[in-house]
């Protein structure tokens, strides 16, 4: 249906071009037999303006570009276009090639042409940018991939010749693989950093590698994920370990301090409880003797008594508020305690007293006074109807012994087992004042003796 544009030989075939732009190739030897068409989209949509062949090639025109035809593939160059004037006419006769344009003509060797020809292999290498729909040219070989994915775009020819030409890629040192026809590679999950992507093509008609080139495709690490981002994790994550260990362990100092301290405060109140148990019962003893000297009628001794009485009261109450006072205020106080009871007993009250230690070392306030006021109660009166009473103080190495020792009445003998209200208290407070502490009591040949161990503090 389409109108004859130009016609010519090769070899046995007539080839003729229509102004469509297809050519047909008829076989003169098999009755002009249709045996091969080029179509219009193989040569760039161009319009075919004159062709001429010979017994090896054909050569045909467009307006702007020179196509060969050797039998078996078609070839195409436009080097020799002057890119004013348009090609209007070719004549192949013999080596040489002629092609007119309106003011000018161009004379070819073929055999040069051909080796042109087989030369041009064009490359390239490009990739999709986000912003355009369109493969954008890239003559450098760094790539940048966006959200770790890229397309690569590989293109390779030889003009219309590319059936001669095989490529091939591969992933950073992989193998080699084919490329497929669309040339286009499509990388995602790419790690952080560099990839190398190698291309090389292959002429098959050689079996050579003809070209070769390699690519750096880079995935920036984002910044959260850099160095410095990690180091700065590690401090903040360590300030906040630190933090948070540090407040759980005030939390838990806090908490131990408070159980310490009520600890303690029960501990003072328990002290406080003692003592004042142990008070009364001093004073009621005291107050027993100032009644037999107003019984007695003797007011300058009931006032003597009660003078010194009132100083040993005094002293009761400044201690009771005291954790502790100094040896040398605990003798001063007995002293006081055992001259107010020798008033009471007439002078039949005979106390040995010995210290070795350092006066001025503290100990819990009135804890001696009831084990002396037990040895005056429970003491056995000898012929000549004293008490004897035995007191020591003596500093070993790191503690204080105090020990008393008296005679015991015979009849106490009979119930070993009974103790008095003082020393009951005595042993309450000594282990609330350190729980490993007690008081010991021994009989024997009837002295009873009270041993009391004292850690010495700081």
């Amino acid at each position: 249906s389409d109108n004859y544009q130009s016609t010519s030989f090769q070899n046995r075939y007539l080839v003729i071009s229509t102004d469509h732009g297809d050519i047909f190739f008829y076989d003169s030897e098999d009755n002009f037999k249709l045996v091969k068409t080029i179509e219009k989209s193989s040569f760039y949509n161009e319009s075919i303006i004159d062709i001429s062949g010979n017994m090896n090639y054909l050569v045909f025109i467009t307006a702007k570009r020179t196509y060969f035809w050797d039998g078996k593939s078609l070839k195409s160059y436009n080097d020799y276009q002057n890119g004013t004037v348009n090609f209007n006419r070719v004549n192949l006769n013999g080596n040489k090639l002629c092609i007119y344009s309106q003011n000018s003509i161009y004379r070819i060797e073929i055999a040069k042409l051909l080796q042109e020809l087989d030369k041009k292999i064009i490359f390239n290498v490009t990739h999709h940018i986000t912003k355009t729909k369109e493969a954008v040219y890239n003559t450098s070989s760094q790539f940048f991939a966006k959200n770790k994915n890229i397309t690569l775009q590989f293109s390779h020819y030889n003009e219309l010749n590319t059936d001669v030409l095989k490529s091939y890629y591969r992933i950073n040192e992989n193998e080699w693989i084919e490329l497929e026809q669309s040339g286009k590679i499509y990388l995602q999950n790419l790690e952080f950093g560099n990839t190398k992507v190698s291309f090389k093509v292959l002429d098959k008609r050689i079996g050579k590698v003809v070209w070769q080139q390699t690519y750096i495709v880079t995935n920036p690490t984002p910044w959260y994920l850099s160095l410095v981002a990690i180091l700065l994790y590690f401090t903040l994550f360590s300030m906040g370990l630190i933090l948070v260990t540090r407040y759980f362990i005030l939390k838990s100092k806090q908490k131990e301090i408070e159980r310490l301290t009520l600890k303690t405060r029960l501990k003072e109140l328990q002290m406080e409880a003692l003592q004042s148990q142990m008070n009364p019962h001093f004073v009621f003893n005291a107050l027993n003797s100032v009644q037999k000297f107003i019984l007695n009628i003797d007011p300058e001794k009931a006032l003597l008594f009660l003078n010194k009485f009132s100083v040993l009261i005094r002293k009761v109450l400044d201690y009771s508020s005291l954790k502790s006072i100094t040896i040398e205020e605990e003798l001063e106080f007995i002293d006081l305690y055992v001259g107010i009871e020798n008033e009471r007993f007439q002078g039949l009250i005979a106390f040995d007293q010995e210290v070795d230690c350092d006066e001025l070392i503290s100990i819990p306030p009135l804890l001696i006074q009831p084990l002396i006021e037990n040895a005056i109660i429970y003491g056995f009166r000898n012929e000549e109807g004293k008490i004897h009473i035995d007191f020591s103080i003596k500093q070993l190495e790191n503690e204080l012994r105090i020990e008393i020792k008296n005679e015991i009445n015979p009849d106490m003998l009979k119930n070993h087992g009974y103790q008095s209200k003082s020393t009951e208290i005595i042993q309450k407070r000594m282990r609330l004042y350190d729980g490993n502490l007690a008081l010991s009591t021994t009989i024997k040949n009837s002295i009873f003796t009270a041993t009391l161990f004292l850690p010495i503090s700081d």
